[in-house]
This record gives C-alpha cells, sequence and structure tokens, in this order.
C-alpha cells in the first residue's frame, strides 16, 4: 500500500486543479493508496509556509514539525512549486536526512518566463529562480502537458504528464433560468496580466459589434485595460472569484462562446488547454489562438475553433462562427477522465 502526501504551495485555483482534483479522485482506490493533502496555512490566507518555515515562531515550528514528519511516513510527497529560500533550505535539509522518501513536484505553469503585464514581474524573477533549483533537486516533475515537461527537460528529465481534468464531485453547477438574449454573447474570462492576450481578440470584436447582434462580456481578475473602449454591446467586471463558486459564476454568464486568445510565448505554450475543458463541460464552444496548447486540442480531435493571431483570422473566425454551438460535455469528460489518468496515476507511483 502505497502512502502519498500532497504539500500544496500556490493559491487556491491551483491548489483545486493540481491536488485537491486528484487526491479526491485517488481516495477512491483505497485498496492500492493512501492520499493525504496537508495545508499548512489555508490557501485563502495567502501565507506562504515556504517563506515564513525557518522563523522563530510557534507556526513555523509545527511547519517544520508536519514536513519532518511526512518525509518519515509517506512513501512519496508531492510538493507544488517552493519559491523562497527558507523552504528550500528545509526542503534541502529534509532529503539529505530520509534519502528514501520520493520527492516529487507537481507544476502547471512555465518556469522562468513571466507576462509583462503581470503586477508583480520583478519579485517573481527570484521565485522562478527558487522553483527551478526546486525542480532540479525533485527525483520526479509531474506536469500538466507534455510540452511544459518537455521545456523544463534540461533541469529534469524524470518527468509525468498528469493532464487537468473536471472532478464532478469539486465542480458544482446548480442549474438556474436563464435570462433571455437578443444577442449572442462572447465571454472572456481570465486573471490579471493578460491584457496582451485579450487585445488580441478585441481588435476583431470591435467592428463586429456595430455589425452583427454581438455583445462581450469580460470578466477580469485585474483593471480595465486602457485600449478596451466604452461601448454599449461591452460589459466588462473586475471580478475576484473564489475557486469554490467558479464553475457556477462562469455558468451564470450564460455564455455563447467563449474566448482564449493567447500570445505566441512560451509562457502561454507552457498553459494547459483549461479554458476549452471548462467550456466544454459547459456545453460552450471555444474560439481559440492557434498556438499550444489549443493546437494540441484540436489534433487529439477536439471540436474547436482556432484563429491565427492577426486581425482577419480573429474577425473572420467570429464572423462565421457565433451562431454555431455544440454539445461538448461528454467529449470533455471522455477526453480528460479523471478517474483513468487517477488509475494511471496510482500505476505510475508505485513504479518509482
Amino acid at each position: 500500500m502505497i502512502k502519498i502526501c500532497y504539500i500544496p504551495t500556490l493559491n487556491t485555483p491551483i491548489c483545486l486543479w493540481r491536488i485537491e482534483n486528484y487526491a479526491n479522485e485517488l481516495l477512491k482506490f483505497q485498496d492500492k493508496c493512501r492520499v493525504y493533502v496537508d495545508y499548512f496555512y489555508s490557501p485563502d490566507d495567502n501565507i506562504a509556509w515556504d517563506r515564513v518555515c525557518l522563523m522563530d515562531t510557534d507556526d513555523a515550528k509545527v511547519i517544520r514539525e508536519r514536513l519532518d514528519a511526512a518525509f518519515q511516513h509517506f512513501d512519496i510527497i508531492v510538493f507544488q512549486k517552493i519559491q523562497y529560500a527558507p523552504g528550500i533550505e528545509l526542503f534541502t535539509n529534509l532529503r539529505n536526512k530520509y534519502p528514501k522518501t520520493k520527492c516529487l513536484i507537481d507544476i502547471d505553469d512555465a518556469v522562468g518566463d513571466i507576462p509583462p503585464s503581470h503586477y508583480y514581474i520583478d519579485m517573481m524573477k527570484n521565485e522562478q529562480s527558487y522553483a527551478a533549483y526546486h525542480i532540479q533537486k525533485s527525483d520526479y516533475v509531474i506536469s500538466s502537458t507534455k510540452y511544459l515537461a518537455d521545456s523544463i527537460g534540461q533541469l529534469n528529465k524524470n518527468t509525468y504528464v498528469l493532464p487537468n481534468c473536471i472532478n464532478e464531485d469539486l465542480w458544482k453547477i446548480d442549474p438556474i433560468e436563464r435570462e433571455e438574449k437578443n444577442k449572442r454573447r462572447l465571454v472572456y474570462v481570465a486573471g490579471g496580466g493578460h491584457d496582451e492576450d485579450l487585445k488580441i481578440a478585441y481588435r476583431a470584436i470591435k467592428p463586429l459589434l456595430d455589425e452583427l447582434p454581438i455583445e462581450l462580456f469580460v470578466r477580469y481578475g485585474g483593471f480595465r485595460p486602457d485600449f478596451l473602449e466604452e461601448h454599449k454591446n461591452i460589459n466588462f467586471k473586475s471580478v475576484s472569484w473564489h475557486i469554490s463558486n467558479y464553475p457556477q459564476k462562469l455558468y451564470n454568464l450564460n455564455a455563447d462562446i467563449f474566448l482564449a486568445p493567447l500570445r505566441d510565448t512560451e509562457f502561454n505554450r507552457c498553459k494547459s488547454n483549461l479554458k476549452w475543458i471548462e467550456a466544454a463541460y459547459l456545453n460552450v464552444p471555444l474560439i481559440a489562438s492557434n498556438v499550444e496548447p489549443y493546437k494540441l486540442t484540436k489534433e487529439n480531435g477536439c471540436k474547436i475553433t482556432l484563429c491565427e493571431n492577426d486581425k482577419d483570422s480573429w474577425y473572420n473566425n467570429l464572423k462565421d462562427s457565433v451562431f454555431n454551438c455544440y454539445k461538448l460535455k461528454d467529449e470533455c469528460l471522455a477526453k480528460y477522465n479523471i478517474n483513468k489518468e487517477a488509475e494511471k496515476l496510482i500505476d505510475f507511483y508505485n513504479s518509482i
């Protein structure tokens, strides 16, 4: 019976997608494994345990004791990225103290490449360096895509690809009565720092707002971009949705088409096709840029409309596709089946 401990480090949404989704699914295989998730702090508190773990405080002492106990008890410890010097020091000391314990790192994002509009770009440069060191010193790297795994190949060649999948036990949506619409609704939802990506689609959408019965809804984790003009058919709101109500908020937008414009950068190429998974689960088509990871989504036989990152391509695809609808939920659950992936994950854990 293999014993696995997950140590989350990152924000709540990433903890859900990369830790909670699979940890909860692995609980269904209690004849094959034992699983435990140890949150030193709630992700909602925004306290980085890897930053405070060596302080002379009661909390820090408890973190050190619990992590030491985890190294003694569990066969495998799966960390998210450690991004601060104290966490790296503690991790290194425990690795040396307990060499038989296998240490893995789960990553879902590029290491070393940061979007220019990110609010904390200067701070993140040091965090990326520590994360790269953590990858080097881990026994294996679990990544959300093969492209991401290949991108860190020079740091660690021992990789396992574990795709993002929706766990229906956690992704709760209550059907509500939909408002009547007289326009097709294009919806863009993103965290802050994606101004450059949104601008790709907006250049094509802007003239269509006066040509077709459409409207653009933007729900953004940052401030309104300067280029996004005021218009009767643009509905913009800055939001801070908790992951626990994110599926419902997404459903409530009553989208006809979701948008995923992406610049062709290393940061974006290392992303997963999460926007397609979310949209497909809601039976809403997605129009995306013809870059990784959405290029691969289409190559895998999924229904998706891809655009080159120029105004004409987006304009033509939006104009032609605006009245198309698909039934995608079954395809989403078949292509990204968390139960099958969890079974393969157990085999992988046993193999190391």
